[in-house]
């Protein structure tokens, strides 16, 4: 019960310090998730657990734990100032945390991975593959169509996106986790 409890505290705390930007609600939700995975389960609860066999045991969790704090990080940064990069790559090592988190969780539950392709799944990959190759060939020539205003708009964030300041567009670069036409990001 007292787990679930701060699972949904953690998961509150970060929703709405995302949302206001209050970085003390950010670490609030931290702490709620390292005593969520630091919580050991034990079936004697009297039962004394030394810290560094625990954790050994649970490194994906620390993992997971930092992963959540760096994608809370990143989204606070971005709420301070959407054109700072640093947040991009803050996100990107949280990212690669998750994957960690799950590699290591998987070898510890003894999940193997077998990538046997048989002969069906070559032939569906090779349909796929044929079918979106016509696609892309039939009526390769012909007259593309006029391009909309918004097509141009989306044209014009791409050569931004692409040459940034340089291109002569705006002196700012585009935010990493900005939005566009109909806040698409």
């Amino acid at each position: 019960m007292i787990k679930r409890l701060l699972f949904l505290t953690t998961i509150f705390l970060a929703i709405f310090g995302i949302a206001t930007g209050s970085l003390l609600s950010l670490v609030c939700s931290m702490l709620c998730m390292a005593g969520y995975v630091l919580m050991a389960d034990r079936q004697n609860p009297a039962e004394e657990v030394t810290f560094k066999p625990f954790m050994l045991a649970r490194v994906w969790e620390i993992f997971a734990l930092i992963a959540f704090a760096l994608s809370s990080v990143a989204a606070a940064m971005n709420l301070q100032d959407p054109f700072n990069r640093l947040d991009g790559l803050v996100w990107l090592v949280a990212l690669l945390m998750v994957v960690l988190a799950a590699f290591l969780h998987d070898r510890a539950s003894g999940w193997r991975v077998r990538w046997i392709l048989t002969y069906t799944d070559w032939l569906m990959l090779a349909g796929l593959t044929l079918l979106a190759l016509a696609l892309r060939l039939y009526r390769l020539d012909g007259f593309l169509p006029p391009l909309h205003g918004d097509e141009g708009e989306m044209g014009m964030l791409a050569l931004l996106a692409r040459y940034g300041p340089a291109s002569g567009l705006s002196p700012q670069p585009l935010p990493l986790f900005g939005t566009g036409f109909l806040d698409h990001p």
